[in-house]
């Protein structure tokens, strides 16, 4: 078995590059995506109908379908719109508002104005 969170970091890249050579999108993948990715998750994410795999030449071409689409829509919320899905760690939930340059934009942050005290009550 595979672990899950490949499948949400394939199904990402794909959503960015729509169409990718099989060795391109693992390529694409963290060095700790890289070790834990094994050739069962885009045979389950083509047997699901997330993906669609063709040969072309003499590369592997991986493509997200419709369904695999929606599935990252109902697990990441908006944040796949305009492509800007990670900034930096994928499958962080909750990080796909913050500016990466904000440190500490989203709330908690000391001196900023309406910190603590605006909607805190």
């Amino acid at each position: 078995m595979y672990d899950p969170a490949i499948q949400r970091a394939v199904l990402e890249k794909l959503a960015h590059w729509r169409q990718l050579p099989e060795g391109d999108l693992i390529g694409m993948l963290s060095p700790v995506e890289r070790l834990r990715f094994r050739p069962e998750a885009l045979e389950d994410l083509e047997w699901d109908g997330l993906i669609v795999a063709h040969t072309t030449g003499d590369e592997r071409m991986v493509s997200i379908t419709e369904a695999g689409d929606a599935w990252l829509r109902r697990h990441q919320g908006n944040a796949i719109a305009g492509g800007a899905v990670t900034g930096g760690v994928a499958g962080v939930p909750g990080d796909v508002g913050a500016s990466p340059a904000s440190g500490g934009a989203s709330g908690g942050g000391g001196g900023a104005a309406g910190g603590p005290e605006s909607g805190a009550r």
